[in-house]
């Protein structure tokens, strides 16, 4: 959807044809292979093809966030007393 320009309003829209039985997602998968491997230009690592996606990136608050330490202090008051 990102590749394609298209904003994040759409995605609802675009779910169904995920779930469509228009079309197999297996000869989906096969198609687009074919058409990745007749491009040359594709990145590879040790000769293998890489595949990137790029997922929603929506901050959502109030949610813990995977691989986040918590930032723990000792006291509620953070001002800096002066040395005098």
């Amino acid at each position: 959807m990102n590749a394609l320009g298209l904003s994040e309003h759409v995605y609802p829209q675009a779910l169904h044809w995920f779930e469509s039985s228009a079309f197999s997602v297996q000869t989906l998968c096969e198609h687009w292979g074919q058409w990745l491997s007749q491009h040359a230009n594709g990145y590879r690592i040790k000769g293998e093809r890489v595949y990137v996606a790029d997922g929603i990136k929506v901050a959502k608050e109030g949610r813990k966030m995977p691989a986040v330490k918590r930032l723990h202090q000792e006291s509620e008051d953070v001002s800096r007393h002066s040395a005098g």
